[in-house]
C-alpha cells in the first residue's frame, strides 16, 4: 500500500482520502483495549501518524526503541518526528517532556527542526547560521516592501537553493500575483519544483483550478511527509480547505521552516514568550519591517502608519489588528476600502473577503455575511476557498431561530455548502429553510413566488430553483397530495429555468423529459401491479364455441316447461338455508343441472383457462420469478439471505458478514446459522407459491383462491339468476358472480399476507437473531442487531406492498404505447426486485415504434422474463447486459444481449437455447405454463402465441462464441414512429 501509494506513477488512481481510509481501517483492527501492538504503533507512525491522533507515551517509547537498532541517520530523524508529533499535538501537555529529550540531545545538532522546537519551547532562537538566516529575512524584507520583483528573483535563488522549504515557494508565487505574472516552465521538463510552483500559485490567484491545486499538494505533502516541506504543505492545505484540526498548524509550518521569521510571533499563546521572541529575533537579525509590522499587531496598534510598506498591505494588517482588539465596525470599514483597492490583486482581495467575513461573523451580522459569501460565490467562488462557510451555517443555525433569518439565500447556502464538499444533501434541513422562506412569503408552494423572481438576485434565485426545489425536497411538503402534483410543480420550476437561464436549456429540458417519462412509467408500473391478478373476459367470451350456446338453449327449453312439472324441484329459504318442504324433494330439476353446468363451464374458463384464466396469470405475473424477488428483496438489501449453490445443494456463505465476523472464533457456526436462515426463508416464500397462491382443489387444498360452489350456492344462484332469457346476460351474469367471488378471496389472501405470512418471516427472522445472540453475546449494540430491527419495518412495508397485488382483478387497457416505454417498465419491475443488479441497464433506440395499448402487459411479461434471466446469468450483473429496439427486415426488434461467464459450456447453452427455442413455438399446454420453474419459456410461448398472437411474433436464440455472449430477439409487426 505504501509504495503503491508514494509511486509516482500512482498518483492519479489512488486518492489521499482512500490512502488515510484504507490505512486507518488496516491499522484499526490491531487496537487492543485502546492501545496499539508495537509493531503496529511503529508502522502507523512511519507511514501517516496524521491520520491517528491518540499515540500514547508508551507508544512513542516502543517506536523509538524497535528503531534503536537502525542506522544514526534513521534513528535521529525519527526522534525529530518525535519531539514534532509532541510539539504541534498538545505542547502545554508535553512541553516538560520535549525539554527534557532536548537537554538530553545538547547543542550539538543544528538541524532547523530542532531549533525551531527549542525556539517554540523557549520563545530564544536557537540558529548558528546567521548569515543564511539573515539572507532570507532580508528577501521577506524585500517583499514586505513591495519591491515584488527583487522579491522573485531572490526568492527563486533560494528556492533552487533549497526546493524542502515552503516559505521560499510562497514567496517567490506571491511576487508573481504582485507583479502580474505567471509560473514558466522550463521546456517541457515536468519535475516536482515546477509542479508545486504552479499549484501553490493557483492557490494563491484564486484560480479556478485552486481546488484541484489543493488536492494535489494535499497528496504531495504525504509523499514528502519525512521532509520538512511534507509537513508545511500540509498546514498550507488545511489552512485553505478550513479544515478544525487538532494539531497547531501554525506551529507545525513555522517548526519546518529553514530559518526563523516574524511570523514565529503568531505561534506564541502568551505575550511573555512572544515578547522573548521579539527582543531575540531584533538583537541577532535588527527591527526589520516586517518584525515591525507583527509587532503592532501583538501590540494592538492597528495603524502601522509609520512603515514604508504598499498602501493595501498597511490596511491589510490594520484589518487584522482591529478585529484582534474587537473593533469590528471599524474592521468592516477598512476591510471595504481594502476591498476596493485591492480590485484585479487576488491576494488582498481574498484578505478583504475573509477579514469582512470574521468581522461581520463575529458581531453576529449573519445576514449580511450571507450576502458577502453568496455575492462572492456566484462571481469568484474560488475567493471563498479560505472562508469557513460552516461557521457561518453553524452560528445560523443556533440563532436562526431567534432572528428573522427566511431568506431564501440559507437555503441556498446549505445546498452550496453540501455540494462543494462533496457531501449528502440533508433534505430534512434544506426543507426546513425553504419552508420558512415560502412560509414567510405566504406561499405553499416555490411556483407561487415566480412572477416576484425579479426580486431577487438572478444568479441565486436560479440556484435555489435549480438544486434546492428539486422533488426529494419538496416531496416532505404536505402541499403536495400526490407524486403527480409534486412532480407537476417540478415541471413548472423547470420550465420557467428554460425562460430565466437559456446557458443549461438543456439540462432542464432533460429533467422535464425524465420526469414526464417517470410518471409514464410508474402509471404504466401501477397498471402492471393492479392486473396482477388478471382474467381476459373478453377473451373468455370470445372462447365460448358452440356447444355451450347450444347447451344455453336446452337450459331455456327446459326451464320454460310448465311449473307444476317442475314444482318437484327442492326450495331453499335464502335466509334460514334449509329446505322449505322435505316432501317437495323428488328428484333434481334438469334445468338446475343445465344451469350448473353452463356456469361451470364459464367458471372452469375464468380460473383455469391457460389462455384466458385467472391460475394462468397468477403463475405468469406472480409465480414465476416475481414474488420470491419481491419478497427476497427485504433480505438481500440487508444482506443477510443467500442464495442456493445448485452444485452442492448448499447455501452461499455469507461473504458481508463474514467480513465483520470473521475474526471471531466459531464464525463458521454464525456462517451456517445465516445459511440454514436462507433456507428456511426461501421454504417459506415457496410454500406460499406452491400452496397459498393456487386455485384450491383436491391438489393444492390450501390454495387461498377458493372458488368452489357448494349445493346450497349453486341453488341460490339458480333462484337469483334462473330466469334469464339471453346468453349474453347469463355470460355477463357469471363473470360478474366470479368478480364478486374473486373481491372476497382477495381480501383473503391480503388479510393472510398482512399477518400470517408476515408472522411467519418475523418469526424466522427473530430465531436468527437469538441464535446470533447466543453465539455472539454482545450482538445487542452490534451492527447486525441494528440492521435485524430495519429488516423487521421492512418485511411490513414490502408485503403490504405485495398486498397490492391482490387489490382487484385487472381488466383495465393502456392508450397505445411506443416500444421503448415498455421496456423501461420492464426495467423498473425488474430494479424493484433486484435494484443491486440493474443500476447499469440502458436501453440503445436505434428505432422507435408503436404498439396497440391491449398488448402492454402481455409485452412486459416478454420482454420482463428473458431481462431477468440475463440479468441473472450475466457475468457481473447488469454491467454486461445490453437492450437494444432497432430495425430487422423491415420489421420492429427489439434484442437482450448479456455476456457469459467463463464457466458456462457454449455447447450445453446452445443444446438448452435449442430446447428453449422449441418451447416458445410449440403449443403448450396450461399445466405446463404453470408447474415451469425457473426460465419462463413455456409462459413466453403462451405469450408469444395467445396474448400477442397478433403481433405475428420472431424469437431467436443464439449463442456466440467471440465474445461469449446469449442473446435473445423479438421481431415483430409495429407501426413505426417517423420523429418530428
Amino acid at each position: 500500500m505504501l509504495l503503491e501509494f508514494s509511486s509516482r506513477r500512482a498518483e492519479h488512481e489512488f486518492s489521499i482520502a482512500a490512502y488515510i481510509d484504507s490505512m486507518h481501517e488496516f491499522f484499526s483492527d490491531y487496537i487492543h483495549e485502546g492501545d496499539l501492538f508495537a509493531n503496529v504503533a511503529y508502522l502507523w507512525f512511519k507511514s501517516c501518524y496524521f491520520s491517528f491522533r491518540k499515540f500514547t507515551e508508551h507508544n512513542l517509547i516502543q517506536i523509538l526503541n524497535i528503531e534503536s537498532c537502525y542506522a544514526v541517520v534513521d534513528r535521529f530523524l525519527l526522534f525529530v518526528k518525535v519531539l514534532e508529533y509532541l510539539t504541534v499535538f498538545n505542547l502545554e501537555k508535553n512541553r516538560k517532556l520535549v525539554d527534557q529529550a532536548l537537554k538530553c540531545l545538547g547543542t550539538g545538532f543544528d538541524e532547523s527542526r530542532i531549533n525551531m522546537i527549542s525556539t517554540a519551547c523557549s520563545g530564544l532562537i536557537q540558529s548558528e547560521n546567521i548569515e543564511y538566516s539573515s539572507k532570507v529575512n532580508g528577501v521577506i524584507d524585500t517583499y514586505t516592501r513591495g519591491d515584488y520583483k527583487k522579491a522573485l528573483e531572490d526568492s527563486y535563488i533560494l528556492l533552487a537553493e533549497n526546493p524542502i522549504q515552503l516559505e521560499f515557494y510562497e514567496l517567490y508565487c506571491k511576487s508573481l500575483i504582485h507583479l502580474g505574472a505567471q509560473p514558466k516552465r522550463e521546456g517541457d521538463k515536468e519535475t516536482y519544483l515546477s509542479e508545486i510552483i504552479e499549484n501553490i500559485y493557483h492557490v494563491f490567484a484564486r484560480t479556478p483550478s485552486a481546488d484541484d491545486s489543493l488536492l494535489r499538494l494535499e497528496k504531495a505533502a504525504y509523499i514528502f511527509w519525512n521532509t520538512t516541506l511534507g509537513p508545511q504543505l500540509y498546514a498550507f492545505v488545511r489552512r485553505h480547505q478550513t479544515i478544525h484540526d487538532n494539531l497547531n498548524l501554525p506551529l507545525l509550518r513555522e517548526i519546518n521552516t529553514s530559518v526563523p521569521t516574524p511570523r514565529f510571533l503568531d505561534v506564541f499563546k502568551n505575550s511573555s514568550e512572544s515578547k522573548c521572541y521579539y527582543e531575540s529575533f531584533r538583537g541577532i537579525f535588527g527591527e526589520t519591517v516586517t518584525l515591525k509590522l507583527f509587532n503592532y499587531l501583538l501590540n494592538s496598534d492597528s495603524q502601522c502608519t509609520d512603515l514604508d510598506v504598499p498602501s493595501e498591505r498597511q490596511l491589510a494588517y490594520q484589518g487584522v489588528g482591529r478585529i484582534r482588539n474587537g473593533e469590528y465596525s471599524d474592521a468592516v470599514l477598512v476591510f471595504e476600502d481594502l476591498k476596493e483597492k485591492s480590485s484585479g490583486n487576488q491576494i488582498f482581495e481574498c484578505h478583504a473577503i475573509e477579514g469582512l467575513f470574521k468581522a461581520f461573523l463575529a458581531t453576529e451580522q449573519l445576514n449580511k455575511c450571507l450576502k458577502l459569501v453568496l455575492s462572492v460565490y456566484f462571481t469568484r467562488r474560488e475567493f471563498l476557498l479560505s472562508v469557513p462557510v460552516w461557521d457561518l451555517i453553524v452560528q445560523h443555525d443556533i440563532l436562526g431561530g431567534y432572528e428573522k433569518m427566511t431568506h431564501f439565500g440559507w437555503a441556498v447556502l446549505n445546498s452550496i455548502y453540501y455540494k462543494e464538499n462533496s457531501l449528502p444533501n440533508n433534505n430534512k434541513k434544506l426543507f426546513i429553510l425553504l419552508d420558512k422562506f415560502l412560509s414567510d412569503k405566504g406561499a405553499s408552494r416555490p411556483s407561487e413566488l415566480l412572477s416576484q423572481c425579479e426580486e431577487y438576485s438572478q444568479s441565486w434565485f436560479v440556484y435555489f430553483l435549480r438544486y434546492v426545489c428539486v422533488t426529494e425536497i419538496l416531496d416532505s411538503s404536505i402541499a403536495y397530495e400526490s407524486s403527480d402534483d409534486l412532480e407537476e410543480e417540478r415541471i413548472k420550476l423547470c420550465q420557467h429555468l428554460l425562460r430565466i437561464d437559456s446557458s443549461n436549456a438543456e439540462e432542464y429540458s432533460n429533467e422535464i423529459h425524465r420526469l414526464t417519462q417517470a410518471r409514464a412509467v410508474r402509471d404504466a408500473v401501477h397498471q402492471i401491479d393492479s392486473s396482477k391478478v388478471y382474467v381476459d373476459t373478453v377473451g373468455i367470451k370470445k372462447s365460448l364455441d358452440r356447444a355451450f350456446y347450444e347447451g344455453f338453449d336446452r337450459y331455456r327449453q327446459w326451464y320454460g316447461l310448465d311449473e307444476s312439472i317442475r314444482y318437484s324441484v327442492f326450495e331453499f329459504d335464502i335466509n334460514t338455508k334449509r329446505v322449505i318442504n322435505k316432501r317437495d324433494i323428488i328428484q333434481l330439476d334438469a334445468a338446475v343441472e343445465l344451469f350448473n353446468i353452463l356456469f361451470h363451464e364459464i367458471r372452469y374458463r375464468y380460473i383455469s383457462s391457460n389462455e384466458y384464466g385467472l391460475d394462468s396469470y397468477l403463475s405468469l405475473r406472480i409465480r414465476h420469478g416475481t414474488l420470491a424477488g419481491q419478497m427476497r428483496r427485504v433480505f438481500e438489501e440487508r444482506q443477510i439471505i443467500t442464495t442456493l449453490e445448485s452444485s452442492t445443494g448448499k447455501y452461499h456463505s455469507n461473504q458481508y458478514w463474514a467480513s465483520r465476523f470473521q475474526k471471531i472464533i466459531g464464525y463458521e457456526k454464525i456462517d451456517e446459522r445465516l445459511g440454514s436462515f436462507s433456507k428456511s426463508i426461501d421454504e417459506i416464500i415457496d410454500n406460499v407459491k406452491r400452496s397459498w397462491i393456487q386455485i384450491r382443489n383436491e391438489e393444492t387444498p390450501d390454495g387461498l383462491f377458493d372458488f368452489e360452489y357448494d349445493d346450497y350456492q349453486l341453488a341460490s344462484l339458480y333462484l337469483k339468476y334462473g330466469s334469464i332469457e339471453f346468453v349474453g346476460d347469463f355470460i355477463d351474469m357469471c363473470i360478474e358472480e366470479l368478480n364478486l367471488r374473486s373481491k372476497v378471496v382477495l381480501k383473503e389472501v391480503r388479510n393472510v399476507i398482512r399477518n400470517e405470512l408476515c408472522s411467519k418471516l418475523i418469526n424466522a427472522l427473530n430465531e436468527l437473531e437469538q441464535d446470533i445472540i447466543y453465539l455472539l453475546p454482545r450482538l445487542n449494540q452490534s451492527e447486525f442487531s441494528a440492521c435485524v430491527g430495519k429488516c423487521r419495518t421492512d418485511i411490513q412495508v414490502e408485503l403490504d406492498l405485495i398486498a397490492g397485488w391482490f387489490e382487484t382483478v385487472g381488466d383495465a387497457t393502456m392508450p397505445d404505447y411506443e416500444v421503448h416505454h415498455v421496456v423501461k417498465t420492464s426495467i423498473e419491475m425488474l430494479r424493484r426486485t433486484s435494484p443491486d443488479k440493474t443500476q447499469q441497464l440502458v436501453v440503445e433506440k436505434l428505432k422507435e415504434w408503436r404498439l396497440p395499448g391491449e398488448t402492454f402487459t402481455y409485452f412486459v411479461d416478454m420482454i420482463y422474463i428473458p431481462l431477468e434471466n440475463a440479468v441473472k446469468y450475466s457475468l457481473d450483473g447488469a454491467e454486461n447486459v445490453s437492450i437494444k429496439i432497432f430495425e430487422k427486415d423491415e420489421r420492429a426488434a427489439i434484442s437482450i444481449e448479456n455476456s457469459l461467464p467463463q464457466n458456462i459450456d457454449l455447447e450445453e447453452l446452445r443444446d438448452l437455447s435449442n430446447q428453449l427455442s422449441e418451447r416458445v413455438k410449440s403449443s403448450v399446454s396450461g399445466q405446463e405454463v404453470r408447474s415451469e420453474g425457473d426460465s419462463g419459456y413455456y409462459k413466453l410461448g403462451k405469450l408469444i402465441q395467445i396474448n400477442l398472437n397478433m403481433l405475428d411474433i420472431e424469437i431467436e436464440l443464439i449463442v456466440k462464441p467471440e465474445p461469449r455472449q446469449f442473446s435473445v430477439t423479438f421481431v415483430f409487426t409495429a407501426e413505426e414512429v417517423i420523429p418530428c
